[in-house]
């Protein structure tokens, strides 16, 4: 069975044209390269009822939905909240990537996590997540009435390296990934491997970046 799919960017600033949408280039030729058919391409702002609308359609056309952009946590960061609620599923908190999270800030930012980032932490409820090794939101995937659904982050590198990680098994399995270890897997004991990913992909020693930012 040939799958068909619908690419959903959100973010405000894809509409001002702020900034320019590569996501969507990268996305369709990677999902072509699975043979994937990407029949449609969506963009909405960072508004609640018109992503539910957007959501709404695509899930009645399309076998895989990938919405793109956020998960970051900030006030305006809504699609996790507005997917589960267009599928009908608990969004849910999860503390072992809170404590990634406040690992990563600890060992690779040295500063305090803010609370709001807790927020990242809210999956659907019995998703398989996607880690990020080069920024802080984990993406994930679940099967839905029919529909697959993968949230990718929207900076592109972060897009990019999710995507070939975790998305391309994924859709490539039949939504069951192989391999030594599930993609919601995290290393409690020490540095996390996405700390140590972090690091190399942004070539940062141990013990540096303190007092940055992310």
């Amino acid at each position: 069975m040939v799958l068909s799919a619908e690419i959903l960017a959100v973010g405000t600033e894809l509409l001002l044209g702020s900034i320019v949408n590569t996501n969507a280039q990268m996305l369709s030729q990677s999902l072509s390269g699975l043979g994937v058919n990407v029949f449609w391409h969506t963009v909405v702002g960072d508004n609640p009822g018109r992503l539910e609308e957007a959501l709404d359609i695509a899930r009645k056309r399309a076998d895989v939905i990938i919405t793109v952009g956020g998960l970051g946590p900030t006030y305006d960061d809504l699609t996790k909240e507005i997917v589960c609620r267009t599928f009908g599923r608990r969004l849910t908190f999860r503390e072992d990537i809170a404590e990634e999270l406040r690992t990563l800030y600890q060992t690779v930012f040295r500063v305090p996590m803010p609370e709001n980032n807790l927020r990242q932490a809210e999956l659907p409820e019995g998703c398989t997540v996607f880690d990020n090794p080069v920024g802080t939101a984990p993406g994930c995937a679940f099967y839905e009435g029919g529909v697959h659904v993968l949230m990718l982050p929207g900076p592109p590198e972060e897009c990019e390296v999710m995507l070939h990680r975790h998305a391309e098994p994924y859709l490539r399995h039949g939504g069951v990934r192989r391999g030594p270890a599930s993609a919601g897997e995290y290393v409690p004991d020490g540095e996390s491997q996405s700390c140590h990913l972090y690091k190399a992909r942004r070539n940062v020693p141990a013990g540096d970046r303190q007092g940055q930012n992310p």
